[in-house]
Order: C-alpha cells, then structure tokens, then sequence
C-alpha cells in the first residue's frame, strides 16, 4: 500500500523556488506581478509527467513537460519542462505531496508564469497556484481562461484603459461576487483578452 508523506510549505519550498514566488504564497497576486515576477508567461499543452529521484535535491521530483502554443513573455522552444517536487516513485511505495504544488493532467492546456530557475533547478509556477490558469473553450468555441481567482481582483492594480472592454463591461454587469453564479463567471476571461493585456506589459 502507498503510503504518503505530507509535508507543509516551510523550509524545503523556500530552498526550492524563487523569492518573489514563495513572498506570493500568502499574499495574492495580481496579473501585473504575476507577470512581473515570471521569466517564461506561455500558452502549453502538457505532454507528459515523469517521476524520478533526483540527486541534486535529494527528494522525489515531478518533470513535466509542455508543448509551447503561444510565448507571452520570455523565448521559449517548441517544448518547454519544468522540474516541481513530489510524485508517485515508480518502484517504490512512497508518493510525496507538498501542499500547494500544482499538478498538470496530459492534454490538458494551461498559462503558465514561471519564475527563474531555481539552483536545485526547480521551477513551480509563480505563487503556486496562482501562477497556473485552466484553459478550456467556451459554447462560442473560444479559449477562456481560468485560475479561479475574480478576474476584477486580478485586473484591480491596472489603469483602466488598459483592461479590454469586453471583461470591463462582464464585470460591471455581474457587480455581486456574493451571488454564486456571478463569482463563478467571474473568473473567467477570453484568451484574446489575456493576449491583449500581456502585450500591453510588454511594452
């Protein structure tokens, strides 16, 4: 029988990630800082997730790796791997999870912000799950994406003429975020309008 090992934030993700992402597991993070603390912002669909001890840090590791679709920030190549602590051994009766790692399903297409590369060579995205958004596509056929987080929260630290008209006007008809049906829709946003906001930082 698997057994799992729990282990708590602490001292080993401070060792593993960079500063300004482990500064982002309390405090939330809006887009302009997810942005600003990340070296890579890209639209990937992952290929695969491999599991293996890794010398270097001494601890289980999750390699992941994604098909590049679209580079927002940072050069990328047609595949891109990120190295993130835990995962199940193969051979092995131990499965390691830190809290807050984000895990990443085959096929499935995310945004991901990546922070530096840390010396061990891990590279869990910026403020853990906040650095990672969902992607899937809507009944009109396009690609919304989603951290789960109030887009207006997210958008809130940037001047108004630069947040698309089209999230400005969803947000200002659905003003209730107490109503479960609004919280929900709210935080959701158009690809296109992602795509807008990410050239405007890149300015």
């Amino acid at each position: 029988m698997i057994s799992t090992i729990y282990r708590t934030l602490a001292v080993w993700l401070f060792l593993i990630a960079s500063a300004s992402s482990q500064a982002a597991m309390v405090v939330p993070l809006g887009l302009d800082r997810l942005h600003g603390d990340a070296e890579h912002v890209f639209l990937g669909e992952c290929l695969s997730n491999t599991v293996d001890y890794d010398r270097i840090s001494d601890m289980v590791v999750t390699y992941t790796s994604f098909e590049v679709i679209e580079a927002f920030k940072g050069s990328l190549g047609r595949t891109h791997t990120i190295k993130q602590v835990g995962g199940v051994l193969p051979g092995a009766d131990i499965a390691t999870k830190f809290a807050g790692v984000p895990q990443f399903e085959v096929g499935k297409r995310y945004v991901l912000f990546l922070p530096p590369v840390s010396k061990p060579g891990f590279s869990t995205p910026v403020g853990l799950g906040q650095g990672l958004f969902h992607v899937r596509v809507d009944t009109s056929g396009a690609q919304v994406i989603n951290s789960g987080r109030d887009v207006g929260e997210l958008l809130e630290s940037l001047p108004e003429n630069r947040i698309p008209s089209r999230i400005a006007d969803k947000l200002r008809a659905m003003p209730d975020k107490r109503q479960p049906a609004q919280a929900k829709a709210r935080t959701e946003m158009h690809l296109d309008d992602f795509r807008s906001i990410m050239r405007g930082m890149e300015k």
